[in-house]
C-alpha cells in the first residue's frame, strides 16, 4: 500500500482514516498572524490618545533677562534659573508606558490636570497663576529688601468660570454697567449695591478675552446682604467658581519699579526664582557670584515658599542646564533628593521654606 502526502491510505476506513489525517498549517501563517498583532499593538501605542498627560523636563531660562528693574533687564554671567516642565497636550500609550521606567517622563491623569476643561483653558489658568506669582514675588522681595511700596489692583481675572456662566478662563473684567474698574474694592461696591434685588436687569460685564473685548450678562440676585459682603464673595456674586485678583505692587521710588516679562513661561512655580532675582538686583549684590543657581517654588507676599509639581523633572532640567545648586521647597525636598541621587548629579539640593532661608542657603554653601 501507499500513503499520500497527508498520511492517508486508500485501505483505511472510517475513524481509522480520520485519526491518521493530520493538517499542517502553512509555514507562513503563524508569522503573519504575529505580524498583524504587532501592527495593531503599534497603532494602539502610537496613535490612540491616552487619558493621561505626559510631562518632561523643559528648558531652564535665566531669570535676569525676564526681570526689569527700573528700565533695564539684567545681563550677567550665571545667576538664577527659572525651571520649567513641558506638558504634551496629546499623549499616546507609548509615552505613558515609557514613564514607568524613564526618569525624565511623568504621567498624570488628564482629568486631574485639566479639571474637565481643555488644554487652552489650562494654559489660560497657568498664565493667570503666573501673573499672581509675579506680584507676590515683587512684594516678597520688597519686604525682604526693606523697600516701601503701595498695593493696587492690576487685574481681576476669571480663573475658573464654572458651567454656563458665559465667562471663559482668563477673562479680565474691565467694566460693570459701563463703569471702568480700577480695583477689586470698586467691583465689590458696584456688585453689592443691588446684590439682593431679584428681578433687576442683569449686570453687563465687559471683559478682555485674548486681546478682544467681550460682554457677559450676569443675573443680579443673591442671598447675602450687601453690607456683609467682602472680596471673598466676588466669585459667588458673579456666579463663577474661582476669581483671582492680581495685585499691582508700586514702590515709592520709581527706580525700584519691577516688571517681569515672562513670555511663554506660565504657572506659579517661578515665584522663588523671580523673588531671588529681584532681591539681588535691588540690593546691588552678586548672590550667584557667576554661578548657575536653579530655583523653584511658589512664593507668598510674606516670603513663604510653597511646594510645586514636577520637582523630579526639574532636577533633570537643572542638571542639563549646568546648575551647581538647586533651591527647592521643603515639601519637595525628598522627591528632588531621590532624583538627584538616582541621576548621579553633583548638584547640591537645598530645601527652603522662606525667601530668607533661601538667602541663608546661598550664603551657607559658599555663595
Amino acid at each position: 500500500m501507499y500513503a499520500d502526502k497527508r498520511g492517508f491510505r486508500p485501505d483505511m476506513k472510517g475513524k481509522a482514516a480520520v485519526s491518521r489525517f493530520k493538517y499542517r498549517r502553512p509555514a507562513a501563517a503563524l508569522p503573519l498572524k504575529w505580524a498583524l498583532a504587532a501592527a495593531v499593538l503599534m497603532i494602539v501605542l502610537l496613535y490612540v490618545p491616552a487619558p493621561y498627560l505626559v510631562a518632561q523636563p523643559g528648558p531652564a531660562q535665566e531669570a535676569a533677562p525676564l526681570v526689569h528693574v527700573g528700565e533695564e533687564a539684567g545681563e550677567r554671567d550665571g545667576g538664577f534659573l527659572v525651571m520649567t516642565v513641558y506638558m504634551a497636550g496629546r499623549s499616546n500609550y507609548w509615552m505613558v508606558l515609557q514613564s514607568l521606567w524613564r526618569k525624565d517622563l511623568e504621567a498624570y491623569p488628564r482629568n486631574e490636570i485639566l479639571q474637565g476643561g481643555t488644554m487652552d483653558d489650562y494654559a489660560q489658568r497657568m498664565h493667570v497663576l503666573m501673573d499672581h506669582s509675579q506680584s507676590s514675588a515683587v512684594e516678597a522681595a520688597y519686604r525682604q529688601a526693606g523697600i516701601s511700596y503701595a498695593i493696587g489692583t492690576k487685574a481681576i481675572v476669571i480663573t475658573d468660570p464654572g458651567d454656563g456662566t458665559g465667562f471663559a478662563p482668563g477673562d479680565r473684567i474691565t467694566e460693570v454697567d459701563g463703569t471702568a474698574l480700577t480695583d477689586a474694592g470698586q467691583l465689590l461696591e458696584l456688585l453689592k449695591d443691588k446684590a439682593g434685588e431679584d428681578g433687576q436687569q442683569p449686570w453687563r460685564i465687559a471683559v478682555e478675552r485674548g486681546g478682544v473685548s467681550a460682554r457677559v450678562e450676569v443675573p443680579k440676585g443673591g442671598s447675602a446682604q450687601g453690607n456683609s459682603l467682602d472680596e471673598q464673595d466676588l466669585p459667588r456674586l458673579l456666579g463663577v467658581d474661582e476669581l483671582t485678583v492680581v495685585k499691582a505692587i508700586v514702590p515709592e521710588d520709581p527706580a525700584h519699579q519691577v516688571e517681569i516679562k515672562a513670555g511663554e513661561v506660565a504657572g506659579p512655580s517661578a515665584g522663588l526664582a523671580f523673588a531671588l532675582e529681584i532681591y539681588d538686583r535691588l540690593t546691588g549684590g552678586e548672590l550667584a557670584e557667576g554661578r548657575k543657581i536653579a530655583a523653584t517654588g511658589t512664593i507668598s507676599p510674606d516670603g513663604s515658599v510653597g511646594a510645586i509639581g514636577g520637582a523630579a523633572l526639574k532636577v533633570i532640567a537643572a542638571q542639563r542646564a549646568g546648575a551647581q545648586m538647586f533651591l527647592v521647597p521643603k515639601g519637595n525636598y525628598k522627591e528632588a533628593a531621590r532624583q538627584a541621587e538616582a541621576t548621579g548629579t553633583s548638584m547640591v539640593i537645598i530645601p527652603v521654606a522662606t525667601l530668607a532661608e533661601a538667602l541663608e542657603g546661598l550664603k551657607g554653601n559658599g555663595f
